[in-house]
């Protein structure tokens, strides 16, 4: 839980940095200057939420064990970390098992300031 909940505060700190940076360095003192700051956190957020599903699903284990097995090229003892790419799929399937990513609250974020945007857009037409 205590976790979840600074996860929470470090997402609002960084939509509302994000926001406010845009809205300020754009000079758009008006809704539509509004849903222009509120559309790039939320794309972001959604963007960031969305890799990381795709990445729990083993999408990029091809390329990490690429990257692994050309550190291993350089080594001089000539040890291998892994002796297949099936022994590295194991590995990071039993590395996901532990570790939960708790992508719920960048959806629901995302989603608002996406929504909050649209919304701002629509009244400052």
């Amino acid at each position: 839980m205590k976790f979840e909940r600074r996860t929470c505060v470090l997402i609002q700190f960084f939509s509302l940095s994000t926001f406010a940076l845009t809205f300020i360095l754009r000079a758009e003192f008006d809704l539509y200057g509004v849903s222009n700051a509120l559309l790039l956190p939320g794309v972001l957020l959604l963007s960031y939420a969305g890799l990381r599903l795709i990445t729990r699903t083993g999408v990029y284990d091809v390329g990490g064990f690429s990257v692994t097995a050309l550190k291993d090229s350089f080594k001089s003892d000539q040890k291998k970390t892994f002796g297949s790419f099936y022994d590295y799929k194991q590995y990071q399937n039993d590395k996901r098992k532990k570790v939960s990513f708790f992508s719920f609250p960048y959806f629901i974020s995302g989603s608002i300031y996406l929504i909050l945007s649209l919304l701002a857009a629509y009244i400052a037409q």
